[in-house]
């Protein structure tokens, strides 16, 4: 499904409603269209459930982009994270760092982090962390 949305011309026009690019900097300048509009944006990139660090440490790496760009840009924006992401299903503590490390660059650009909430069998684990 993921596939057919993001190469098919089709899967591009349904989903485009709630994706604002496949590339960092297409969701900004999707995020500055939605701000001059006077709307302040929430950006996720997408995935969960990673299997590996490297994952977690790439998926990571998106957030700090996108972290540093809504300040050097100045957007009114924030970013929202899921812990398996980070990869909580795996290595709850190697979540609990990356995550520590994310928020603590969010609150130097001045925003902040919101923390998804995945299935009903991460719900406590998840409250737990957060």
């Amino acid at each position: 499904m993921r596939s057919f949305s993001e190469r098919s011309a089709m899967g591009r026009r349904l989903s485009g409603r709630f994706v604002a690019g496949m590339s960092v900097e297409e969701a900004l300048r999707a995020c500055e269209a939605v701000n001059r509009e006077g709307i302040a944006v929430s950006l996720d990139s997408l995935g969960e459930s990673v299997t590996v660090e490297a994952q977690a440490r790439a998926s990571a790496e998106i957030y700090h982009q996108l972290l540093d760009a809504i300040e050097a840009r100045g957007l009114k924006a924030n970013v929202s994270a899921k812990l398996t992401q980070m990869g909580m299903d795996f290595d709850p503590e190697l979540a609990e760092r990356i995550m520590g490390e994310i928020i603590v660059h969010a609150a130097a650009a001045d925003s902040f982090v919101r923390v998804d909430m995945e299935g009903s069998e991460l719900t406590e684990p998840t409250l737990r962390m957060v």
